[in-house]
């Protein structure tokens, strides 16, 4: 009998301290996405380590053909969420903000109408850029665009192989 071993790295999950705060690294190797990337229902995220406003975080995503992620479904915001609660508390910046009119939440990326709401307590607040928050579980809070925050890339994952027919 013949016996066949697939090994498939999917994360390896290492703690540090910094200021007594936990913080998560993760390594990630996901088919179809750039090394650091995660893979997810066939798109690629990328979670930064470093701050950016949010026009500076959108040009960063840019930079690596993809935008700031736009969570549409109950399922990618479950998703997002999720890696923002493993992460700890912080916020990272979605493409999703009023900035064209007061209370009207558009993707940046599409300018189309936001139609899943996620809210924290006490949201929207009065800023006018959207960040999935940590402090709230990964809820929306609305924030001033200038600040500097951390911020999540999505773009569509690439096949990989040979194509025959």
């Amino acid at each position: 009998m013949t016996r066949i071993w697939i090994f498939l790295v999917v994360s390896v999950i290492g703690v540090s301290s910094d200021s007594d705060m936990k913080i998560f690294k993760r390594t990630v190797t996901t088919p179809g996405c750039p090394t650091g990337w995660m893979a997810f229902y066939g798109k690629c995220y990328f979670f930064s380590h470093m701050t950016e406003t949010f026009s500076g975080a959108s040009a960063f995503c840019q930079s690596f053909n993809s935008i700031l992620a736009e969570p549409k479904t109950n399922t990618e915001i479950g998703y997002l969420s999720g890696e923002i609660i493993l992460i700890g508390v912080t916020d990272y910046w979605v493409g999703i903000s009023d900035v064209i009119q007061d209370n009207h939440w558009i993707y940046h990326s599409s300018l189309t109408p936001v139609q899943l709401h996620n809210w924290g307590p006490h949201e929207p607040s009065g800023g006018h850029c959207l960040v999935m928050s940590g402090y709230f579980h990964g809820k929306y809070a609305d924030v001033d665009c200038k600040t500097q925050r951390r911020f999540i890339c999505e773009r569509y994952a690439t096949l990989q192989g040979t194509l025959i027919g």
